[in-house]
């Protein structure tokens, strides 16, 4: 994920003054962004704009053709990774899951508000009401410094209508292109390139004359408000990936005594308990409750974690109750603790966490 980062961002700013190497190399590092993390090729596009705001505010000539450039580049190594690379390594049932995009049965003003929504209640939901406060402040200085220069006379009507569509097309690039597909839950790691896009906020807050003082406050505030998230949000997830690790243990150890080396079906009910950290921070910040992963909460989870168990099945369910019924009534218990019981009918397995402490 760094490599991709540091990938996005350096092939965005670069430039050769060659078309054609310029081309080659950034059609080269955008597929390769998109084939070790999707998401970061967000940042290549909120870069890019980021680039043309400064050269226009700072009268440089041959943007355009650099915006150019970067724009073909993009298309180029988008279409190869989803008609080349995709077509070599088909994407698990997780990836499809997820690129499914945004429908607008509802109306596109529906659609779109539940797009923003679900992207922005994590990011307002880890804000306290003086980050609020001060992020309300520091974009309406933006926005009103975009509106200055978007009427001065000292730049192209050309420069100034691009001005006003980077600056716009960044701020709605906050969370990437997670807007645009539908997903149960906002991960944070795709809203990296919200980091740009506040970087470019307070950057042109900072030009409006009189605001210096309140950019450097505001940037202050947010630094030290992301700092102690990062480590909240690292602590509970460090604690919760050891309990979980302690609940897989038992179960594992259980099957295995019992003769269980293959399992047909394994069925998922409720919703397994959380480490006492992990309370504390869900007290703290609510909003983790949505994006922090649990392995035990999905099919997905316990399948990317059983084989460092020594679990093996072939279907796995989440909350069927039907497979659930015939598990408890035709077999038995195998394991029980404060976390989680443990049932077995032959070759199906049954982990539920209902009604535990």
């Amino acid at each position: 994920m760094g490599a991709s980062i540091v990938v996005a961002i350096s092939s965005a700013y670069f430039f050769y003054n060659r078309s054609y190497i310029d081309v080659v190399w950034k059609i080269v590092a955008v597929t390769s962004v998109m084939s070790m993390y999707q998401p970061s090729s967000a940042l290549f596009v909120t870069m890019t704009a980021f680039i043309v705001i400064v050269k226009i505010l700072e009268h440089e000539s041959g943007y355009i053709k650099g915006l150019i450039l970067n724009a073909i580049s993009f298309v180029a190594g988008f279409t190869i990774y989803t008609q080349v690379v995709q077509k070599i390594y088909p994407p698990n049932e997780y990836a499809l899951r997820n690129s499914q995009f945004i429908d607008f049965d509802n109306g596109i003003l529906t659609g779109l508000h539940d797009a923003f929504s679900r992207n922005l209640d994590p990011v307002i939901g880890s804000m306290p009401s003086i980050v609020k406060a001060t992020l309300v402040i520091t974009l309406a200085i933006s926005v009103a410094c975009v509106i200055r220069y978007a009427f001065s006379r000292d730049y192209k009507i050309q420069d100034r209508i691009l001005l006003v569509v980077s600056f716009s097309f960044s701020l709605i690039m906050f969370s990437g292109f997670s807007l645009a597909v539908k997903s149960d839950y906002v991960m944070p790691r795709v809203l990296m390139s919200l980091g740009l896009t506040l970087c470019l906020v307070f950057f042109m807050a900072h030009r409006l004359i009189g605001f210096k003082k309140i950019s450097y406050l505001a940037y202050v505030i947010f630094a030290a408000n992301s700092i102690n998230i990062s480590y909240s949000f690292n602590n509970a997830i460090k604690h919760q990936n050891k309990f979980d690790s302690v609940i897989l243990t038992s179960i594992s150890s259980a099957l295995h005594q019992n003769g269980i080396k293959t399992i047909d079906n394994i069925n998922i009910s409720g919703w397994p308990p959380v480490s006492l950290p992990t309370k504390v921070a869900f007290r703290k910040y609510p909003f983790f409750k949505t994006i922090m992963p649990q392995y035990l909460s999905s099919t997905w989870g316990i399948g990317a974690v059983a084989p460092y168990y020594d679990i093996t099945y072939k279907n796995r369910f989440s909350n069927n109750l039907e497979l659930k019924e015939k598990i408890i009534s035709n077999g038995v218990k195998i394991f029980t603790s404060c976390s989680v019981d443990v049932f077995s009918d032959r070759k199906d397995v049954l982990l539920d966490f209902t009604n535990k402490c």
